[in-house]
């Protein structure tokens, strides 16, 4: 688990130069443009955009019972597990990728802004919880459902 924090949080750091560098103006470098009309514009690259976390204890009161009924380890047989902590991050894996977001109330259910993640090739591994984008406590158990807030399989509390 600390590794998988560890590389989450080198992922991040690696992609931060990455913004910086696609953000970068030929203007801020100093350099001139063309205006001549066969000269076509540069296509732009997509920008990582990484969510900030906000911490439990800064939750709005209303939904800090919910949040703090996720957080913890939750886990199968298979591999997969989610790990909630305090700070408002969720750290993971599918049994093969890693899965990063920070996560929210969203009414009676927790929602997950994913941070990029690996998207390695798992022969024999269901990488189903790669696709978690909401979820629901109900006592020892973890429901995971997707965008379309349609259940996708169960996790359970491991710690």
């Amino acid at each position: 688990m600390a590794r998988t924090l560890g590389k989450l949080l080198l992922l991040a750091a690696l992609a931060a130069p990455l913004v910086a560098c696609a953000t970068n103006s030929s203007a801020e470098a100093g350099s001139s443009t063309s205006t001549s009309p066969s000269a076509s514009p540069s296509p732009s690259l997509p920008v990582a955009v990484v969510p900030t976390p906000t911490p439990v204890s800064a939750a709005p009161e209303g939904d800090r019972a919910l949040l703090e009924s996720v957080l913890g380890t939750w886990g199968d047989e298979g591999g997969a597990f989610l790990t909630f902590t305090a700070d408002g991050m969720v750290v993971g894996s599918d049994g093969c990728n890693g899965v990063g977001a920070t996560f929210a109330a969203d009414g009676d259910t927790i929602s997950l802004t994913r941070m990029p993640s690996t998207m390695k090739a798992c022969p024999n591994v269901d990488t189903w919880l790669s696709g978690v984008r909401f979820v629901k406590v109900d006592a020892d158990q973890l429901i995971i459902l997707d965008r379309s807030a349609v259940e996708i399989g169960t996790l359970l509390r491991t710690a």
